[in-house]
């Protein structure tokens, strides 16, 4: 058993759960108050949501992974750890180079990702 994917796969589907929660009780009543056009909101509501799914998706294949020592495992957890990389680093992209009051706000979240990410690349060397 890897214990690195393991312990990456349940904190990123914790995240998930966390992700959910949070963003419906923090972020969509302001999006709801918003006067953007129904399909902006609802592109928005959408899109964060698809990151939930992601999250909760990529966690249970570190999971699986986790089980799995072989090749497959190993190519699993790869794919999962471009995921990530691929939206922490549109994540930090954009919140510097459009938002960059509100960037300090999103450090916890590039910490945990980081956290999530050594995970997996530990799994893969070790």
């Amino acid at each position: 058993m890897n214990w690195f994917y393991l312990i990456s796969g349940l904190l990123t589907v914790l995240i998930a759960v966390a992700h959910a929660i949070w963003g419906e009780k923090q972020i969509i009543p302001e999006l709801k108050e918003s006067k953007l056009s129904e399909l902006t909101e609802a592109g928005f509501y959408i899109s964060y949501h698809q990151i939930t799914i992601t999250l909760l998706v990529s966690g249970i294949a570190l999971v699986i992974a986790s089980m799995l020592d072989n090749t497959v495992g190993i190519i699993l957890a790869f794919f999962v750890l471009i995921i990530i990389i691929g939206n922490i680093s549109v994540f930090i992209a954009i919140s510097l180079s459009k938002y960059k009051s509100a960037f300090s706000q999103t450090v916890p979240q590039i910490i945990i990702y980081s956290i999530m990410v050594l995970l997996i690349i530990l799994g893969l060397f070790l």
